[in-house]
């Protein structure tokens, strides 16, 4: 009732006081136990939230009572009007997380507090899916914009954003991210015009091998140069760098009708 979980009365027996000091070093570690097992509940819940959304995106089976009781455990509010999902894929160095969602947030609160849901789904990509209601239709071109803008001007790097159409509910979120990723897909890769007959086969590997885990040391075995070299003229020519490791979750196979590229 006072806090109290044990208690002796005078005169002190040695065995008992042996044994009251050992319940009470007991249920000391238990405490310290239960408190280490929230404190790394915590610290994983970042990541927890960001693979659950990476298995709504990816379409797994999941029962409607497991996504609402994730959505209301990890806090999301789900758009309840239309929205868009987009694909973004930023060039150079790797970007913490956490300055990637850093600079979605301040965007969307920068236009009209647009609804906005981030997932990193590679390691040097991010997508989101971001409401489309007739209050932020208007500032959403704009809103793309400034990411864009933000990634450039505050961490020197290049974005480049696909976007799928309309869609609403979540039954429909695996078929936005499809066209997004076949959005970003076309934006990336298929403007050949500029480049040398190597860098457009390592384009046409990747391209192929596009739901695939693929390294530069596997495209550059193919074409038959080194994997350093295939780096250098497939920046010097796109003027995007080739990751290490090149992953993506979903081939394209959606059809690109009405796409807007960024």
């Amino acid at each position: 009732e006072n806090g109290v979980s044990a208690y002796m009365l005078k005169p002190v027996n040695e065995s008992e006081l042996i044994s009251t000091l050992n319940a009470l070093g007991r249920e000391i570690a238990t405490e310290r136990k239960a408190n280490n097992i929230i404190k790394h509940m915590y610290d994983q819940m970042p990541e927890l939230r960001n693979e659950f959304l990476k298995k709504l995106l990816n379409g797994d089976t999941l029962s409607k009572e497991y996504i609402e009781g994730r959505l209301e455990f990890y806090e999301i509010v789900f758009p309840q009007s239309e929205y868009k999902v987009i694909s973004i894929y930023i060039g150079g160095e790797c970007i913490p997380y956490e300055k990637l969602e850093q600079v979605m947030y301040s965007s969307a609160a920068a236009h009209g507090d647009i609804l906005i849901i981030p997932c990193r789904t590679g390691e040097n990509n991010i997508t989101a899916i971001v409401e489309n209601s007739k209050k932020s239709e208007s500032d959403f071109p704009i809103f793309l914009n400034d990411v864009k803008n933000q990634f450039h001007d505050i961490m020197n790097n290049f974005a480049v954003i696909g976007i799928s159409d309309n869609y609403r509910g979540l039954a429909e979120i695996k078929t936005a991210y499809i066209q997004a990723v076949s959005d970003l897909n076309a934006a990336m890769f298929d403007n050949d015009n500029q480049c040398s007959r190597k860098v457009k086969e390592a384009k046409k590997i990747i391209k192929k091998q596009y739901s695939d885990d693929i390294t530069v040391e596997m495209v550059a075995e193919k074409i038959f140069i080194s994997p350093s070299y295939l780096m250098h003229i497939f920046k010097e020519e796109t003027g995007k760098t080739l990751l290490k490791r090149h992953t993506r979750s979903n081939k394209s196979t959606s059809s690109r009708g009405n796409r807007k590229n960024i």
